[in-house]
């Protein structure tokens, strides 16, 4: 029998799954379970003899959750995880094509196929060493400094979180000043002053952005997209078409690449979804990881 350690984060999305609810419904599969509460101080003790590690949570809970593991010695027991979400934009679990409903979720994992996920190595910036879906500069981290203050008394579904977030970072997009940067790409050098900066490891960021459609977390690779100023009206024509609920693609600058170098004075910066301030002009360096977290897909 295979033996599963759940990792859940009862915070997540509109809070409707139990930590009984998802045990029961883990074991009517025929899977062995530990639980621990992502609130808990012990959630990252795990025994040896699990073979699989349940995050049933949004992105953020994914996050916290590989952060712990990129901490333990290699020698340690390399442990996949499998993605239950319940977050409100999930865009890991669209990325790993996951079905919408719980019970199919855990119903996939029964073949137990492992994929190796690609990660984003981060250098001379301590905060923050990693990232699974995307970091950048710009309207992006704006929005997420936004949303904590409104989430903080928002009691809607994960749905009407996400239109609440659109609808503020298009008011966002309107009226940003840009910030200047020097980007140097794979040997190639990149100046301008930029909406958004962002390099993308998956398909989407935030509020379900589809900013680069053929990102592949298995290829190697990132995409690197670039907003100038002088696109701020097609920026707004793309989320005015999502908040209208058409799901057109975007063509935004794009550039595949592996290693990436970024000089700026920006005063905030996202990895995943965790925000944070910089003091002064910063360059940080970023590369890619093949391959460094086993996903169930």
């Amino acid at each position: 029998m295979i033996k599963t350690k759940i990792i859940h984060n009862p915070k997540a999305g509109d809070e409707e799954h139990s930590h009984l609810e998802l045990i029961k419904l883990i074991e009517s599969r025929g899977f062995y379970t530990e639980y621990s509460s992502i609130k808990d101080k012990d959630w990252e003790n795990i025994s040896h003899d699990v073979d699989c590690l349940v995050v049933a949570g949004g992105d953020g809970t994914v996050r916290k959750v590989v952060k712990k593991l990129l901490e333990r010695k290699l020698s340690d027991k390399r442990f996949p995880l499998a993605v239950l979400p319940l977050g409100t934009a999930n865009n890991l679990a669209l990325t790993l094509g996951l079905p919408e409903s719980s019970e199919e979720v855990v119903d996939s994992w029964t073949n137990f196929k492992k994929k190796r996920f690609d990660a984003g190595l981060i250098y001379r910036f301590k905060e923050a060493r990693f990232f699974l879906e995307g970091m950048g500069y710009g309207v992006f981290p704006e929005l997420i400094s936004r949303m904590k203050k409104i989430e903080e008394n928002m009691k809607d579904t994960p749905e009407k979180k996400l239109e609440a977030a659109l609808a503020t970072l298009n008011e966002i997009v309107s009226s940003f000043e840009p910030d200047s940067f020097e980007i140097e790409v794979d040997g190639m050098k990149h100046t301008g002053r930029y909406l958004l900066v962002e390099i993308m490891n998956i398909r989407s960021i935030g509020p379900n952005l589809i900013l680069s459609p053929d990102a592949d977390p298995y290829d190697g690779w990132f995409d690197l997209v670039l907003i100038p100023e002088d696109d701020r009206e097609q920026l707004s024509a793309y989320l005015k078409s999502k908040i209208e609920g058409e799901e057109i693609e975007s063509d935004f600058n794009r550039t595949r690449c592996r290693k990436i170098k970024i000089l700026s004075a920006a005063t905030r910066l996202h990895v995943d979804d965790e925000l944070f301030k910089i003091e002064e002009p910063l360059e940080i360096e970023v590369e890619i990881q093949d391959g460094l977290i086993d996903f169930l897909t």
